[in-house]
C-alpha cells in the first residue's frame, strides 16, 4: 500500500462528525458521533477527484458486495483477475467533501482488501445514524457538521505554500445569534448575613403525582420528585435522564395538567425497563412522547432516570391521547399520523382488515424518515407489507399517500414484468446495510405489518379504485373470476381448416389474450378454463346468428382486423388470408342481421330498374343477408316469387365501427343498384349477365341506410349479392350485414287517369277536347302503350274507338321528394304534348317513325300536376313517357302519377239541334221554310257541327229522321281577337251558314259533300251563330270549321257556347 493510501485511511477513520442543536433562545447541545455519509442531509455531494465526477443521487451509491442476490443475503467477494485490471481505486478524499463511492468489486491483494472493509465499516456507521439527523430535520433545527481529525492518526502535512496578497476590508458583519451559556464559575465569598425572613409555608412530604393517562404516569413519589414513567407497547418503563433539559423535562408536568414544573432530578425507579434515552423537546410539544427520543434501548448512563416535581395540584385536565389503543406512541408523530405496533404475519386482505379495526390502514411512507419510523416499530429481520398494490397497472399506495420515493426501491428484478403474474402487493424487504427495497408478492401470502392512520388536517386523497373492467382487475384485487357459461349462443373456434382439430367455445365477450389453459373475459368479467385456444392457431369457425366476430392479429385487440357476422360458417380462414392469425378476439352480441325485402312483379318484359309504383306487389320478406347464388336459394327465403320479370328492393343498416373507406359491390345477373344514405354508390344496371361492380365511399362511425335494388327478366339465370369490404373487414370482401331491417312505408301505386277523345276531321294541332267526343275512361299505371289495341284493352269492355283522329289524355300527379332539374322523356310514333303545372314542358311534333323528345325542368319539392296529350291521325300508335332525376337516382324510369287526378273542368261546347220532317214526299228550298209543311220531330246537343254519317247525329238526337228532313243548329261563338275569319261549311244536300241573322255561306246541290267557305271580318265577342241543313234522303255530311286569329292559323271545329232556348220559326 502507498503512503498515500496509508494516509487517506488514517483520514477516513479519523473524521467524525458534531451535529449542534440550536434550541430557539435556550439552545441545549446533543453531540452525536458519525462518520461522512453521501446520504446526511443536506450534503448529498458525493466528488470524485480522479474523474471530476459528481454523484448527486445517494441511489447511485453501492450497497456493498453481493447484494443483487434476491434472497437478501449477501454474496460472498471475489477475487479479481492477477493484473488487477477490474480492482478500484481506493478513494481519495479532501477536506472539505465527501468521498467517491465506486462499487466495491473484487481486488486482487489482500492488503487492499483490507482496506475497503476498513472503508465500509466506516460506511455503515454513518447510514444508521442518518435517521436521526432527519429527524433533527423534521424538528427544523440547526444542524450543523464538524470534521476532527485525531491528532495522533493525522497524516503527514504538506509543505507551505507562499502567502498571498493582503485582501480588502470587509463591510462590518451583523450581530450573530446569542452564543450558549458558558461555564458556571468559581463559588464566590459568603456574603453578609441578612435579617430573619418571614415564617414560610408548612412544607409537603412528597412532590404531586396527579391523575395518570393511559400512557404516562409519575410514582414513587417523594419531596424531590416522582419517577416518570411511559406505557409503551402494553409496558410500562421509565425515561432515561441522560441529556435532560428543563425545557424537556417541563413537558411531562404539562402533558399532566400541571401550570409549571418545580424541578427535575436524575434518580433511580422500580422498574427494570428503560424505554425512552436521549429525549430532546423543543417546549411546544403536547406530549413526552412526540418529542426527538431513542426508544427501547434500555441504557442510561449512571443510573439516573428522569424524575420530576411538578408545582402544586394539575389545573387543567391532562393531554387526550390522539392515537388509537395499540398505537406504538399515543401522540401522532409530527402531527401527521399514528402507527400501531407490530402484528403478526397475515395476507394483505387480512392485514388491511385488521388495520381497519384499528382505525387506520396498512403502512405507507413518504420519505426515509418515515421508513425509519416503520422499521424502528417492525425490525430489520423480516419483510412487512406495505399498503402498496398495484391499481389498473399503476403502482399506488392505497391510502394516498406520495408513492415516488417507494417507488425509486424496488429491488433489482421487480416488479415483475410477466403478463401471468399474480403478484399485486408490495412489501417492504428486510434490511442490510443501507438496502431500503420493496418488491411485488402474491397478496395471499403472510407477512407481518403494521397499521397508520393519518390526522385530519394531514390525510391525503385516497385512491379511488373503480370497480373492475377486466378479469385481471379482479385478480389485482384479490377476487376469483367465475367460470364462464359453457352452454348458450357460443361462437366455436377449430384449429384445423373445415371445423377439424381442437375446439374452443366463447360465449360474447372479449378475450384479449388467448392461452390453451386459461381465456379472460373481459366483457363478461369470468375466465374460460381451459380455453384450447392458443394464439394463432385458428383455422376454421362457426358463428350461430345474433353473434359477430372480430378478430384481431395481435393480443389486446391491436393489430389489423377481421370482422365476421352471423349466421356465417368459415370453413378455411386462409381464404381471408387469415389462417393461423387470431392473437386477441371480440365475439359481439348483435341484433341478428336482417333485410327487409319487397318484391314486386311487371306484366311486361323488365329490362332497367323500374319504379316499385309501376308494378303490382309480390309480399315483402325478412333474409339474413343478400347473397343468392341461384333462384333456388332466393326463392326458398321469399315463396311466392315469380320466375321471371320481378323487382327486388332491399333495405338495411349497416354499423361501421371504424371511420374511412370502404369498398361496397354488387354482383347480379340483369340489373342492379346499391345506395347509402340516398345517394348511389353502385351503378350495375341493365340487361347483362352476371358481372360485379363495386365502387368506393368514406363513411363515418355509426350507422349507415342502406338500400339495394334488383331486377331479373327471364334473359339470364339468377344472381344477386351485395358486398362489402374495408377497415371493419379486414379489408375481405363480405356479405353486408343489416343491423335495423326498418324500411320506408310502400310506395302507392300509380295511378294515371286516361280518357280517349275522337272527332271526324282532322286534329290540326293541340286538339280541344271541348268540341272532341269522348270514347272512354279508364286509370292505368303507367303512359306505356306500343298499339292501339293496348289502349283499347284498358278501357272498359266493348268500348270502341275509332281508328283515327284520336286524342289520349293523361292527368297525373307527381309528388317530388328531392328539388332540382328532372329529365322527362317522350317517345312515340304520335305528336305528344307534356305539361307540367300548366306549363308547356315537352312537346314531340310530326314526325315520322317512332322518335324520342326529352327535356329538362326544374321541381321543388312538393306536388306538381302533369298532363300529356297524345294525338294520331292514324292507326299506329305508341307512347312512353319517362323521367329523371334526384328522386331517382339519376336512373331513368316510367313517369309516374302518386295518386289519380280529376281532369281539368272544360266547359264543352254545345250546338242546339232541331230537326222538322216534311209531309210531302218531297222538300224544295221553299218547303224547307214553310213551317206549316213540317212536323216538330224534338231537339238534341252536339259539341260540334262534325258529322260524316247519319250515327254521328243518332248519337246527339234520338228521334233523327234520314228522310225530307230539315235541321237547324243554333249556337254562340266568343271571338277574342277581330279580325277576318275564314268560315267553311262542308254539307252534302243543302246547307246554310247565317252569322248574326246574316247569311254568309249558301252550299246547295246533289248529295255529293262539298265545301265552301267564306272571309267574313268577326268583331271581338260573342257571335250569333245559326246552320240550316236540308235533305229529301240519306243526309250525311255536315261540318263547320273556321280559322283565324284565335286559331293562331290552324283550322279548327267551330264550338258554341249554350245558345238556350231560341224561338221556333
Amino acid at each position: 500500500m502507498t503512503a498515500k493510501k496509508s494516509a487517506v485511511v488514517g483520514s477516513l477513520l479519523a473524521v467524525i462528525v458534531v451535529a449542534a442543536l440550536i434550541l430557539n433562545e435556550s439552545a441545549e447541545k446533543s453531540v452525536l458521533y458519525t462518520a461522512p455519509h453521501s446520504e446526511v442531509a443536506p450534503f448529498q455531494r458525493v466528488w470524485n477527484p480522479d474523474t471530476n465526477n459528481v454523484y448527486e443521487d445517494p441511489n447511485e451509491w453501492p450497497t456493498g458486495p453481493g447484494w443483487n442476490s434476491d434472497d437478501d443475503e449477501p454474496a460472498q467477494d471475489k477475487l479479481c483477475g492477477s493484473d488487477g485490471s477490474d480492482c478500484p481505486e481506493i478513494p481519495a478524499f479532501n477536506g472539505e467533501d465527501y468521498f467517491d463511492d465506486k462499487p466495491i468489486g473484487c481486488c486482487h491483494t489482500k492488503e487492499e482488501q483490507e482496506v475497503w472493509s476498513k472503508w465500509i465499516a466506516l460506511r455503515n456507521r454513518v447510514a444508521r445514524l442518518e435517521g436521526t439527523v432527519r429527524h433533527l430535520q423534521n424538528l427544523k433545527r440547526t444542524v450543523t457538521i464538524q470534521q476532527r481529525l485525531s491528532a495522533s492518526l493525522k497524516g503527514a502535512p504538506g509543505p507551505r505554500g507562499p502567502q498571498g496578497p493582503e485582501g480588502p476590508v470587509g463591510p462590518e458583519g451583523g450581530m450573530g445569534p446569542k452564543g450558549f451559556p458558558g461555564p458556571e464559575g468559581p463559588r464566590g465569598p459568603d456574603g453578609i448575613e441578612g435579617p430573619e425572613g418571614p415564617r414560610g409555608l408548612p412544607g409537603r412530604n412528597r412532590c404531586p403525582s396527579g391523575v395518570p393517562t393511559s400512557y404516562l404516569r409519575l410514582t414513587e413519589c417523594t419531596g424531590g420528585s416522582c419517577l416518570v414513567q411511559v406505557k409503551h407497547m402494553d409496558q410500562w418503563g421509565s425515561i432515561c435522564a441522560d441529556g435532560m433539559s428543563q425545557t424537556t423535562a417541563s413537558i411531562v408536568c404539562k402533558e399532566l395538567g400541571f401550570n409549571k414544573m418545580e424541578s427535575y432530578q436524575r434518580r433511580s425507579g422500580s422498574v427494570d425497563k428503560i424505554w425512552m434515552t436521549n429525549v430532546a423537546c423543543n417546549g411546544d410539544e403536547q406530549s413526552i412522547t412526540t418529542c426527538y427520543a431513542k426508544w427501547n434501548k434500555d441504557s442510561c448512563s449512571n443510573s439516573g432516570e428522569l424524575g420530576v416535581c411538578c408545582d402544586g395540584e394539575p389545573v387543567r385536565s391532562a393531554a387526550t391521547r390522539q392515537c388509537p389503543t395499540g398505537s406504538y406512541l399515543p401522540f401522532a408523530t409530527d402531527g401527521k399520523a399514528c402507527y400501531s405496533n407490530k402484528y403478526s404475519a397475515r395476507s394483505f386482505q387480512e392485514a388491511q382488515e385488521t388495520c381497519k379495526l384499528w382505525g387506520g390502514e396498512l403502512f405507507s411512507y413518504e420519505d426515509r424518515s418515515e421508513l425509519d419510523l416503520g422499521r424502528t416499530i417492525m425490525g430489520d429481520d423480516e419483510p412487512f407489507w406495505i399498503n402498496m398494490r398495484k391499481v389498473r397497472g399503476s403502482w399506488l399506495f392505497l391510502d394516498g399517500e406520495k408513492p415516488n420515493y417507494a417507488l425509486q426501491r424496488w429491488k433489482p428484478g421487480h416488479p415483475s414484468s410477466s403478463a401471468s403474474t399474480d403478484k399485486f402487493c408490495a412489501a417492504q424487504t428486510k434490511y442490510y446495510s443501507s438496502n431500503l427495497y420493496i418488491r411485488d408478492e402474491k397478496c395471499t401470502d403472510n407477512f407481518p405489518f403494521l397499521c397508520k392512520k393519518f390526522m385530519p388536517d394531514h390525510a391525503p386523497v385516497k385512491v379511488v379504485i373503480p370497480p373492475p373492467s377486466t378479469v385481471q382487475d379482479m385478480r389485482e384485487e384479490g377476487q376469483i373470476p367465475p367460470a364462464c357459461p359453457s352452454v348458450g349462443n357460443m361462437a366455436v373456434f377449430y384449429s384445423g381448416n373445415d371445423f377439424t382439430g381442437d375446439k374452443a367455445m366463447l360465449i360474447a365477450g372479449e378475450y384479449p389474450k388467448l392461452n390453451e389453459d386459461l381465456c379472460d373475459n373481459d366483457k363478461a368479467l369470468c375466465e374460460v378454463k381451459p380455453c384450447n385456444l392458443k394464439k394463432g392457431t385458428v383455422d376454421s369457425l362457426s358463428i350461430p346468428e345474433g353473434l359477430a366476430v372480430k378478430m384481431f392479429s395481435n393480443e389486446d385487440y391491436k393489430g389489423s382486423s377481421i370482422y365476421f357476422y352471423g349466421p356465417n360458417e368459415i370453413p378455411k380462414l386462409s381464404k381471408y388470408s387469415w389462417s393461423n392469425k387470431m392473437d386477441s378476439v371480440q365475439v359481439i352480441t348483435v341484433p341478428p342481421s336482417k333485410w327487409t325485402v319487397r318484391a314486386y312483379s311487371s306484366d311486361s318484359k323488365l329490362v332497367h330498374l323500374e319504379s316499385p309504383s309501376m308494378l303490382s306487389s309480390v309480399g315483402q320478406y325478412v333474409v339474413p343477408f343478400i347473397n343468392f347464388a341461384n333462384f333456388d336459394a332466393m326463392k326458398s327465403r321469399m315463396p311466392g316469387l315469380p320466375n321471371n320479370n320481378f323487382l327486388l328492393q332491399c333495405f338495411g343498416e349497416v354499423n361501421i365501427e371504424n371511420e374511412g373507406e370502404y369498398g361496397f359491390c354488387t354482383t347480379s345477373a340483369q340489373g342492379s343498384y346499391l345506395y347509402i344514405d340516398g345517394k348511389t354508390v353502385v351503378n350495375n344496371d341493365g340487361d347483362h349477365n352476371e358481372q360485379e361492380k363495386c365502387s368506393l365511399v368514406k363513411l363515418t362511425k355509426g350507422s349507415h341506410q342502406v338500400k339495394v335494388v334488383y331486377f331479373h327478366s327471364n334473359s339470364y339465370s339468377v344472381t344477386f349479392k351485395a358486398q362489402y369490404y374495408g377497415v371493419d373487414t379486414g379489408d375481405e370482401k363480405l356479405a353486408i350485414p343489416s343491423s335495423n331491417p326498418a324500411a320506408p312505408a310502400p310506395p302507392t301505386m300509380s295511378q294515371w287517369t286516361m280518357q280517349v277523345y275522337t272527332q271526324n276531321v282532322d286534329i290540326n294541332g293541340e286538339p280541344r277536347k271541348k268540341v272532341m267526343n269522348m270514347v272512354g275512361s279508364a286509370v292505368v299505371k303507367a303512359i306505356d302503350f306500343n298499339s292501339q289495341t293496348e289502349i283499347k284493352n284498358a278501357l272498359p269492355s266493348n268500348t270502341k274507338i275509332p281508328s283515327d283522329k284520336m286524342a289520349v289524355y293523361f292527368y297525373g300527379n307527381l309528388q317530388v321528394v328531392r328539388e332540382g332539374d328532372y329529365n322527362f322523356c317522350l317517345e312515340s310514333h304520335n305528336i305528344v304534348y307534356l305539361y307540367i303545372d300548366d306549363k308547356d314542358a315537352v312537346t314531340l311534333g310530326d314526325h315520322a317513325g317512332k322518335q324520342e323528345s326529352c327535356g329538362i325542368v326544374r321541381l321543388g319539392a312538393g306536388a306538381h300536376n302533369v298532363k300529356v296529350v297524345l294525338v294520331t291521325d292514324s292507326s299506329t300508335v305508341s307512347i312512353l313517357v319517362t323521367f329523371s332525376g334526384p328522386d331517382t337516382g339519376m336512373l331513368k324510369m316510367r313517369l309516374r302519377s302518386d295518386s289519380p287526378v280529376t281532369p281539368e273542368d272544360s266547359t264543352q261546347s254545345v250546338w242546339l239541334i232541331r230537326e222538322w220532317q216534311c209531309r210531302s214526299t218531297m222538300l224544295s228550298d221553299e218547303d224547307s221554310m214553310k213551317n206549316d209543311k213540317l212536323t216538330y220531330l224534338g231537339e238534341g246537343h252536339a259539341p260540334a257541327l262534325d258529322f260524316k254519317k247519319d250515327e254521328d247525329l243518332k248519337h246527339f238526337f234520338s228521334s233523327y229522321s234520314s228522310t225530307n228532313a230539315v235541321f237547324r243548329f243554333y249556337g254562340k261563338h266568343t271571338i277574342k281577337q277581330a279580325g277576318n275569319y275564314n268560315l267553311c261549311l262542308t254539307n252534302d244536300y243543302n246547307g246554310f251558314l247565317y252569322v248574326n241573322d246574316k247569311l254568309e255561306i249558301s252550299s246547295t246541290g246533289g248529295w255529293t259533300a262539298r265545301e265552301k267557305c267564306s272571309s267574313v271580318y268577326l268583331a271581338a265577342g260573342e257571335q250569333k251563330l245559326q246552320v240550316r241543313w236540308w235533305f229529301n234522303g240519306g243526309g250525311d255530311t255536315l261540318i263547320l270549321e273556321y280559322s283565324g286569329p284565335d286559331t293562331l292559323g290552324n283550322r279548327w271545329l267551330m264550338g258554341s257556347a249554350d245558345a238556350g232556348n231560341p224561338p221556333m220559326p
